[in-house]
């Protein structure tokens, strides 16, 4: 499967993972699990947020962002990158970077909970939960 941009997005003997949805060319317009280019790294490598994740390279990194604030070494990471305000697994974006971000984490995480497997997932731990529960009560 190859990207948009050109470049293979996985190895050719490995199949996409679920999360690797459609490109901005599927039919009805672009899917909210389409890559989202936030930047790119000094090697080469591209940083995008492909569904809920944020990957580096088209590998998984994060799905979450955190405060440069919130880091413990967040003295030392404003000492080397005085733009930087949020962290994303051992990527550090700026501002404008982590709020394009944000909205595509925000856009994957809202159309992979709504897919129908994930669904389905949530509904059979919520079950299994709650029989346990219950069980246990007796």
């Amino acid at each position: 499967m190859s990207r948009r941009d050109g470049g293979a997005a996985h190895g050719a003997d490995q199949p996409a993972p679920a999360w690797h949805a459609a490109g901005a060319d599927a039919p009805g317009g672009p899917s909210p699990l389409a890559p989202v280019f936030i930047k790119q790294v000094q090697d080469g490598r591209r940083v995008e947020v492909i569904g809920p994740w944020l990957c580096l390279d088209g590998t998984p990194e994060t799905s979450t962002l955190l405060p440069v604030a919130a880091h413990p070494r967040h003295e030392a990471i404003r000492r080397e990158v005085p733009e930087a305000t949020h962290l994303a697994g051992r990527i550090v974006l700026t501002a404008a970077e982590a709020a394009r971000a944000a909205a595509a984490l925000a856009a994957g995480h809202a159309a992979a909970l709504a897919e129908p497997a994930v669904i389905e997932r949530r509904l059979r731990r919520t079950t299994n939960e709650a029989l346990r529960l219950r069980l246990e009560d007796d």
